[in-house]
């Protein structure tokens, strides 16, 4: 006796013929629908915590730098007169400009160095490498307040550990977070201080390279530096690639070290305003939360755009397994 094969959406009749089950919202089987609703009931708190926690400000603010707002008093609407006022009236601009492109260029080359390089020697098979690894992982686990704090300890130009250890040698200290040539170094220093988080992506892709590979390069008699540029790096691209991209926002976005560090004043001379630290100051300081909230969107397309680029580079540049290696 032959059987109708039933499939998902439809049912037999007694005859044998098939019918089409009733659908429920959206064009799903009853039973979908129920395992649809289920989920979206169970992610629900985060649905509404991100309609009214990230959502709802981030339209209110796009709302606000549109008028001339103080909180105090009711906003009034005034265009784009805040994006023309910041582009040809701020007398931060230019230091806010050059100062988060100095941090960013140079604070994001030095620490996915840095963290690469450690990566490298915590993927080395010594005794007590668990040791270090964690040693190196450490300071990532301190608030960034406490952080600022000890590093504004370490590099005092009177009493600091840095200087103290160059006077032993006969060196002059500089001045660090005093001097307006050496206040952006010492928040590179600072930040360096936190590489952890990507030495541990780092050293998770690294043991995800192929050894197959490896031991293919070592056996046509490759050296470390030619296994390192045509078999580790491009395995290691997407995982590069990543960091980069974080470590790129998070600069843009660097607020709490500068304002710990200089009393929220971007001193000395200027030196370490940065975009974030102006739009702090607009907002809760000056009063001018219309003006505030232009500068974040403002930085908001900015971020967007240099990620969209880098996407776009790295399209090119970042090998994929499998098809040709290349991301689509």
């Amino acid at each position: 006796m032959s059987q109708t094969a039933s499939r998902p959406g439809r049912r037999n009749t007694a005859d044998g013929a098939r019918t089409e089950r009733p659908k429920g919202r959206f064009g799903l089987v009853g039973q979908e629908w129920r395992n649809q609703r289920n989920g979206i009931l169970f992610i629900s708190p985060w649905i509404i915590g991100f309609l009214v926690f990230s959502l709802g400000p981030m339209l209110a603010s796009l709302y606000f730098s549109f008028t001339s707002y103080n909180v105090l008093k009711a906003p009034r609407w005034i265009g784009l007169q805040n994006y023309v006022n910041i582009f040809s009236n701020d007398p931060y601009l230019r230091d806010a400009v050059v100062n988060t492109l100095y941090l960013a260029a140079l604070g994001v080359s030095a620490g996915t160095l840095l963290s690469l390089a450690l990566a490298m020697l915590l993927n080395q098979r010594v005794k007590g490498i668990g040791i270090y690894r964690t040693l190196y992982y450490l300071p990532t686990m301190l608030p960034i307040v406490v952080s600022s704090f000890i590093f504004l300890l370490v590099l005092d130009p009177q009493f600091g550990v840095i200087n103290n250890l160059l006077g032993v040698f006969g060196i002059p200290g500089p001045g660090w977070l005093r001097s307006p040539d050496w206040s952006k170094p010492a928040l590179i220093v600072l930040g360096l201080w936190g590489v952890g988080n990507s030495v541990v992506i780092y050293l998770a892709g690294l043991q995800d390279v192929p050894r197959h590979l490896m031991e293919a390069a070592e056996v046509d008699g490759a050296g470390w530096w030619q296994r390192l540029r045509h078999v580790t790096l491009p395995m290691l691209s997407p995982v590069i690639f990543f960091n980069v991209v974080l470590a790129i926002i998070a600069a843009f976005q660097n607020f709490v070290s500068i304002f710990f560090l200089t009393d929220g004043t971007g001193g000395p001379a200027r030196s370490t305003v940065t975009w974030g630290l102006q739009i702090y100051t607009n907002a809760f300081v000056n009063g001018r939360m219309g003006y505030a909230s232009a500068m974040s969107w403002i930085m908001f397309v900015i971020v967007l755009l240099v990620t969209l680029g880098l996407f776009r580079l790295g399209s090119h540049v970042v090998y994929y397994e499998g098809g040709d290696g290349r991301r689509k």
